[in-house]
């Protein structure tokens, strides 16, 4: 796998991650049920992967806030990962919003 696929991909799921927990009514959720999400949706990725998008995701665009609850993450969405979601930002290596249909 080339290395501009990997980024590729990454970018891919940083969105979807942020995405799914937009949905959530309480704007968190847990690494566990973001690794299944992204399972269902086509990314069979590893706990230690998912759990590095989302140090990236906290540290590099600040678009989530993650809480340690014993060996489980908690992960809510920020202001900046919100407004990503909702098209009113654009964050760095993290792919756009498809165009709503």
């Amino acid at each position: 796998m080339s290395d501009d696929f990997r980024a590729f991909e990454a970018r891919r799921i940083r969105l979807l991650i942020l995405q799914a927990i937009a949905l959530q009514a309480s704007g968190s959720w847990t690494l566990t049920m973001l690794q299944k999400h992204l399972q269902a949706s086509g990314y069979d990725k590893t706990r230690d992967y998912v759990s590095n998008q989302l140090y990236w995701l906290e540290r590099e665009a600040l678009a989530v806030k993650i809480i340690a609850a014993g060996t489980e993450l908690v992960v809510t969405i920020r202001t900046a990962g919100r407004g990503h979601v909702e098209r009113r930002d654009y964050l760095a290596g993290v792919d756009k919003p498809d165009d709503e249909s």
